[in-house]
């Protein structure tokens, strides 16, 4: 009896185990409305860690069978799974669930409207494409990433042939989407750089890192597009960017100096500086306003009050920016002649 039941045991554990990928991809097959399942991410490209999750993209046609879905998860996790509906999660990523493993492994559903994915590959085809806000995508969704996601991904079911039948379509980059999106791209690129330039002389730091960080961003996608290359999302988009072949020598280092933005004290405003307070093996931030003549008089009294274990770093409250008006300068320019040096590039034949 007792044999039995823990036979009954382990076969429940490697059903689980199996859940990852080709198992859980028959069981999703399955449920009303899915029409096919792939395996994206890292793991489709094989340069996963060893924690890294599972995402299964759950390809569906009209209304999917939540309550399904739901049921199959509460069995594969041994405990209730929230279900997000189509649009919970913003108009892009859509919806779908994170389970949790018995063994602790990450498994996420992400859902996909096949008919929208299909919508979305005739305008890369046609060099149409679209940008649209999300949260989790800083700079954007830009919807050749729907293309992208399909294309570099591993089909586990597909029981009507859709997928397959789409990934064998976008082996190959539409070069309308090429031009389209390369064009658009560096002139974005351009005129953030300029943008930033205004805001800096006007004081308006936060707008400025914004502008810069949305420049980068720009000229990863215009690198990987003149390559034919899809960029899904701005994870690694730098360094994926950096190692296409013909991008400009140092592209990533460029472009982190891009990034060294100085925090840009109105006039007759308040000056400061971060301190970083060490407590129990973690720190926190906070900011010294600094008035008056003496400075650095006040930073030791802040000091000598927390106890002296304050440090000072650069005045940066987004990322490293803290830096001085002509680092500032040096930035700019830097980000000038990188949005050159990448248009240069993608105008060159190849």
């Amino acid at each position: 009896m007792q044999e039995r039941a823990e036979a009954a045991g382990a076969g429940a554990h490697a059903a689980r185990e199996g859940f990852r990928a080709e198992g859980g991809a028959a069981a999703l097959a399955g449920v009303p409305g899915v029409v096919g399942v792939t395996l994206g991410g890292s793991r489709a490209r094989g340069v996963h860690r060893p924690d890294s999750d599972w995402d299964l993209g759950v390809y569906y046609r009209g209304d999917v069978d939540l309550a399904a879905l739901a049921d199959l998860a509460a069995e594969v996790t041994g405990a209730p799974v929230e279900i997000h509906p189509p649009g919970a999660w913003g108009a892009w990523v859509n919806g779908g669930a994170w389970l949790v493993l018995p063994d602790g492994s990450h498994v996420d559903w992400l859902l996909r409207d096949t008919g929208r994915v299909e919508r979305v590959w005739r305008d890369c085809r046609a060099g149409r494409f679209e940008i649209g806000a999300q949260v989790g995508h800083p700079l954007g969704f830009w919807s050749p990433a729907y293309a992208g996601e399909l294309a570099l991904s591993r089909v586990l079911a597909d029981p009507t042939g859709d997928l397959g039948r789409l990934k064998e379509e976008m082996r190959e980059y539409p070069e309308p989407l090429r031009a389209a999106l390369t064009g658009t791209a560096v002139w974005d690129a351009g005129f953030s750089v300029a943008m930033a330039g205004k805001s800096h002389a006007a004081a308006d730091t936060l707008h400025a890192a914004l502008c810069l960080a949305r420049a980068v961003g720009d000229l990863t996608q215009a690198l990987h597009a003149h390559h034919r290359t899809w960029c899904i999302n701005e994870k690694g988009a730098l360094a994926a960017a950096a190692a296409l072949p013909g991008t400009p020598p140092g592209f990533a280092e460029r472009a982190r100096a891009c990034r060294q933005i100085p925090v840009v004290r109105p006039e007759g405003g308040p000056r400061g500086v971060w301190c970083v307070r060490s407590q129990g093996g973690g720190s926190s931030r906070y900011w010294v306003y600094l008035e008056g003549p003496d400075n650095a008089a006040s930073v030791r009294a802040r000091r000598r009050a927390a106890g002296g274990n304050l440090t000072t770093g650069p005045s940066a409250p987004l990322g490293e920016m803290g830096r001085t008006g002509p680092e500032l300068a040096r930035s700019l320019e830097a980000a000038e002649l990188l949005v050159a040096d990448v248009r240069a590039v993608v105008e060159s034949d190849g």
